[in-house]
């Protein structure tokens, strides 16, 4: 008998779904199209406050403060799995998120956990 495994395959998920959003900012930048807005972290817009509008002048600091930065709807789905899906059971919205689906929709549905893919 022999047994093969192959793996969960979360890997491969996140491999595409990293790909695909490198592919988006790629698309902006050849089309010249503004980005969505950046959603930079507490100490990320602290650094990128001051930074000049032309991204040529930036500093060494400023320039790895934007590069770990993100935009668009993989940052906005990471906040909002912050928010409302928190591991913390007393911070975060989860609540909030269980009483409107049994409210309009007559079950408790828990918001997905994206911290994990």
């Amino acid at each position: 008998m022999q047994f093969i495994w192959v793996g969960c395959a979360m890997h491969k998920d996140m491999n595409a779904m990293k790909g695909g959003n490198k592919a988006m900012m790629a698309w902006w930048a050849e089309t010249g199209n503004i980005p969505p807005i950046l959603l930079a972290n507490k100490d990320n817009a602290a650094v990128l406050d001051d930074a000049p509008e032309d991204e040529l002048e930036f500093t060494e600091v400023e320039r790895h403060a934007f590069d770990n930065s993100a935009h668009g709807g993989v940052k906005a789905a990471s906040i909002a799995g912050a928010l409302f899906n928190d591991k913390d059971k007393k911070k975060g919205q989860q609540n909030t998120v269980w009483w409107y689906f049994e409210k309009h929709h007559g079950k408790v549905v828990s918001f997905p956990d994206t911290s994990n893919n």
